[in-house]
């Protein structure tokens, strides 16, 4: 399930790839691509991602129920949705992302 390492903070952090993660697919990595660190707890790991176009914070009043079309058996990926300048933007669980130790041992 990792991808591979990354060194971040003077620590080691397992790398995940994050359309494999939520199941899009294997992404074929290359120069325009970017590691993402995310904290969860002490955990930190790298999310292998297409790009980054922008990051900001946002007010949670505008936040809105993401539909119900998520698996009922795995991992709930998506817990909010914004819309945002004609575009609909998804929040990801963090804590999600991070597969089970029993994961990483296989």
């Amino acid at each position: 399930m990792s991808w591979g390492s990354s060194t971040c903070a003077a620590r080691s952090c397992p790398c995940f790839d994050l359309g494999n993660r939520l199941d899009l697919g294997r992404t074929e990595a290359s120069s325009r691509h970017v590691i993402v660190v995310v904290q969860h707890g002490e955990r930190l790991a790298g999310l292998l991602v297409d790009s980054v176009q922008e990051t900001f914070v946002v007010d949670e009043s505008l936040l809105q129920s993401p539909p119900d079309i998520q698996s009922k058996t795995g991992p709930q990926f998506v817990d909010a949705i914004l819309p945002l300048d004609g575009r609909l933007l998804s929040r990801l669980v963090v804590a999600a992302l991070f597969p089970d130790i029993a994961q990483l041992a296989a």
